[in-house]
Order: structure tokens, then sequence, then C-alpha cells
């Protein structure tokens, strides 16, 4: 359980920042929600319509659990 405490709010601090990452693939349950990750290792997950997989793009965190980290695209203007 402590562990747990740690890992959350370690994952609060990336809440409303932007971050890179690798695109890995869709999700088993939906292909609609890509899974990535961080340079540092960190699992992000995020919806869209469009195929990522194996790309480099940025995301803004919007929200986290123990785990995870949740975000958006952030569209490139």
């Amino acid at each position: 359980q402590v562990q747990n405490e740690i890992a959350y709010e370690k994952n609060q601090k990336y809440v409303g920042k932007a971050v890179r990452v690798l695109v890995d693939g869709t999700s088993k349950n939906n292909q609609n929600v890509y899974t990535s990750r961080t340079d540092g290792g960190k699992i992000v997950h995020f919806e869209c319509d469009k195929n990522y997989t194996g790309s480099f793009i940025n995301i803004k965190i919007t929200r986290t659990d123990t785990f995870a980290l949740y975000g958006e695209i952030i569209e490139n203007n």
C-alpha cells in the first residue's frame, strides 16, 4: 500500500505537463486507446482514431493512476 501511494504521488507531478512518447500499439480491449511509453519507461494511454504505432508523439497528461498516465495528443501547428 505504501509503495502504491508513493507511485501515485510521483505520477501526479506529470498532470498538466507534456511528455514525448513512443507509441507501442492499441489496447487489447479498445482499438481507439493506444499504449505508449516515455523515455523513462512510464506507461501512457491516450485515445485516438489515427494509428501512431511506432511513432514518437507529444502527449499532454490529463490524469494518472498508480501505474499509468493518461493524456491527449498535442497537435502540431
